[in-house]
């Protein structure tokens, strides 16, 4: 798609938005005292590097007494309602494409939202969306609406000065510094609530979680797909590493990946053609799938939700990227997980570990060939992770 045609796409469903929110507001609905609105719609990564901050939230004495209701992103509904509704009351999801495409669905949402009340709204997301968490908080009508002033993106800042700023009765300000996305979530919090929280990293407890049929040999997860075209590793390299580890190291492979990436987990199984390969099934919820990764001798995977799961749990990683995003998601601090390998082109292997890397541009975006990465090159991290001591 163009960028003209999806910019015009964008002002038809900003209108639309606008509209419905008109209609909305036609009614007046009561302040609810001490209800809380928290928005995160972003993805599955993005979600494990804020969820620790809900229980800091809940047991704050700010919010004392408060009714948290959580509106979510449908695609980590499991995760969520798994591991956080002890600092939840209540869960609104929200499937992001329909609520972008459909307006009857959009409506439906937005009216739940403008008819709890809500006396305080809290979206914490650093890159704010006008489409989506912003026009949720618009819609809200809450006494308090408390946000993140925003990332600089320069395609998206001045947006937000000219439209959505405004939707805000607060904007917390940002640190200009390219931040690791955990600790800008900390920052958020710590400067909402006005002290320092101590939390060091993610983390899950996956004790409660039991899984029957989990392989009982030493196994390995590859993880093949991305939400983006420009950050998936060629299936034949991964081919290449997942057999040199079968023949090598004697390890089962299991192949993890969405129902939107089954062309390319089946297609990776069907070239592997092993009974040492081991394709888990889509509907395997996310708790499940964590259980899995904590299990797991190794991850391999390019730059994706399922790499924040393997630090949160302290399973070692190796992560194939093209840069995108470089300093805000990857490479992981070390002082975070220090068990991460992070791969990528040349051009930003030589920016690691100078101060150009804070400043580079590719904190926003690279268009930099993943596929220049071989795969003797995570075959060679993958031997300094299985046998340490050759």
């Amino acid at each position: 798609m163009s960028d003209l045609i999806k910019k015009t796409q964008n002002f038809g469903v900003y209108i639309i938005s606008i509209w419905l929110i008109y209609l909305l507001n036609l009614k007046r609905i009561n302040t609810k005292p001490k209800s809380l609105l928290i928005i995160r719609i972003d993805s599955i990564g993005d979600y494990i590097l804020f969820r620790n901050f809900l229980e800091v939230l809940k047991k704050n004495d700010k919010f004392t007494g408060y009714k948290i209701t959580l509106c979510g992103n449908i695609a980590w509904k499991n995760l969520a309602e798994t591991f956080d509704k002890e600092f939840v009351d209540k869960f609104v999801w929200l499937n992001r494409n329909k609520f972008y495409s459909n307006p009857v669905y959009k409506y439906q949402i937005l009216k739940k939202i403008h008819n709890s009340g809500f006396e305080v709204v809290i979206n914490s997301t650093y890159s704010r969306e006008i489409l989506f968490g912003d026009l949720i908080v618009r819609v809200s009508n809450a006494k308090e609406r408390i946000g993140c002033s925003g990332s600089p993106d320069k395609h998206a800042e001045w947006k937000r000065n000219l439209i959505s700023d405004n939707y805000y009765t607060t904007l917390l300000s940002s640190s200009k510094d390219n931040l690791f996305e955990f600790y800008r979530n900390k920052e958020f919090f710590e400067n909402l609530l006005n002290s320092k929280i101590n939390i060091k990293k993610p983390y899950f407890n996956t004790g409660g979680i039991i899984v029957t049929k989990i392989i009982r040999d030493k196994y390995v997860i590859i993880v093949p797909g991305a939400q983006n075209k420009d950050r998936i590793w060629n299936t034949d390299y991964f081919v290449s590493v997942a057999r040199f580890i079968i023949d090598n190291y004697k390890m089962n492979i299991i192949i993890s990946g969405s129902e939107k990436e089954s062309n390319l987990t089946d297609l990776l199984t069907s070239k592997l053609n092993s009974n040492s390969v081991y394709n888990l099934p889509r509907e395997v919820s996310l708790s499940i799938l964590i259980k899995y990764i904590a299990n797991a001798e190794l991850l391999i995977s390019n730059e994706t939700g399922p790499v924040h799961i393997a630090a949160a749990v302290d399973t070692p990683l190796i992560c194939i990227s093209n840069g995108n995003y470089l300093g805000r998601f990857n490479p992981y601090p070390q002082e975070i997980f220090r068990n991460t390998s992070y791969i990528y082109p040349k051009e930003i292997e030589n920016l690691i570990n100078t101060d150009d890397l804070k400043h580079s541009n590719f904190r926003f975006k690279s268009k930099l060939d993943i596929n220049e990465i071989k795969p003797d090159r995570v075959i060679a991290i993958i031997n300094k992770i299985l046998n340490p001591h050759a």
